[in-house]
């Protein structure tokens, strides 16, 4: 899913796991610059190239520069180290596995590679353990971004969502 800004920026705020724009390395806040070779600066290009699209679609895409990756252990018996609140990190614990990776104000976006977007606080902490459960390490995969980049984008789709437009599918 893409949301589009009044300045005509398109972020990417939801990629299917597993599907072909996962597989090539496109994340959640990262942003479109062209659809077969045509610079997004109307909506209506980019409505008339998306719901029109030739095969294979050939996007320029810049990479969200601050999302971050982080392996961590979640150990077994014991809590998982930090507190989260709507997903963003509000507390790590000091001698945790996860104190010199983990940063408050970070939100999560997603959990071994897959979009954590719309999660509550008992599907995160399910998830996570869920994930460290099935791995003979215990270790779990989680992306983070600052929560303030995520609120601008998360508004953005509230407020798109609403007026029904500006987010495609793609």
């Amino acid at each position: 899913l893409l949301s589009v800004y009044r300045n005509m920026k398109c972020f990417v705020v939801y990629v299917v796991p597993d599907s072909l724009a996962y597989k090539a390395g496109i994340r959640v806040g990262d942003q479109l610059l062209e659809v077969d070779h045509h610079m997004i600066n109307k909506v209506e290009v980019l409505e008339r190239l998306i719901m029109s699209p030739s095969f294979p679609l050939c996007l320029l895409m810049k990479e969200n520069p601050y999302l971050e990756t982080h392996t961590i252990e979640i150990l077994k018996g014991e809590t998982m180290g930090f507190n989260l609140r709507d997903g963003e990190i509000v507390w790590v614990k000091f001698d945790s596995p996860s104190w010199h990776k983990l940063k408050v104000d970070y939100q999560i976006v997603e959990i071994n590679t897959h979009c954590s977007l719309g999660m509550t606080d008992a599907e995160f902490e399910r998830t996570i353990r869920n994930a460290a459960w099935h791995n003979p390490k215990r270790e779990v995969t989680l992306t983070i971004m600052p929560r303030g980049v995520y609120r601008r984008i998360l508004n953005r789709i509230s407020a798109d969502l609403v007026r029904r437009k500006a987010i495609y599918k793609v």
